[in-house]
């Protein structure tokens, strides 16, 4: 029985640490995005945008599908306040997803005005998110 619960712990922190690796790419992109600039080369920008949305789904998709269902046994919130901050992620999560569609894959230099507007939204949302889910990481 100990076996087991350790052999679960090991597994569990592999996959915290992986994501938590995941969430540091994303941030180190993001940051990279902010320093872009006039003299940034067209092609290296738009390598930029599509490397940070690819990131940015694979964070989120790793958090509900691998980190969320290993944490949720061993939280030692209350159903209400995991229910609160659980909906509160999901709604970044929509941003996220709103950002991802309007940025995949894309071709050509997006509309400056647009795409700093939209920027800034997911920037705010992942700050939010990432609030959110250290909570839940303090927490179990």
């Amino acid at each position: 029985m100990i076996d087991r619960k350790k052999d679960f712990l090991v597994s569990d922190n592999k996959i915290i640490a992986s994501w938590l690796k995941e969430r540091k790419e994303l941030l180190v992109l993001y940051s990279q995005l902010v320093a872009i600039n006039d003299e940034t080369p067209e092609a290296e920008e738009i390598e930029l945008i599509n490397s940070f949305s690819a990131v940015l789904i694979d964070y989120v998709s790793t958090g509900h599908f691998g980190v969320y269902e290993q944490l949720i046994p061993n939280l030692s919130l209350s159903k209400e306040h995991q229910a609160h901050i659980f909906g509160q992620i999901y709604q970044t999560t929509e941003i996220a997803l709103a950002f991802n569609d309007n940025y995949e894959n894309i071709s050509a230099k997006p509309d400056l005005d647009k795409f700093t507007k939209d920027f800034s939204i997911i920037g705010e949302a992942i700050s939010i998110r990432i609030d959110l889910e250290d909570k839940l990481l303090a927490s179990r």
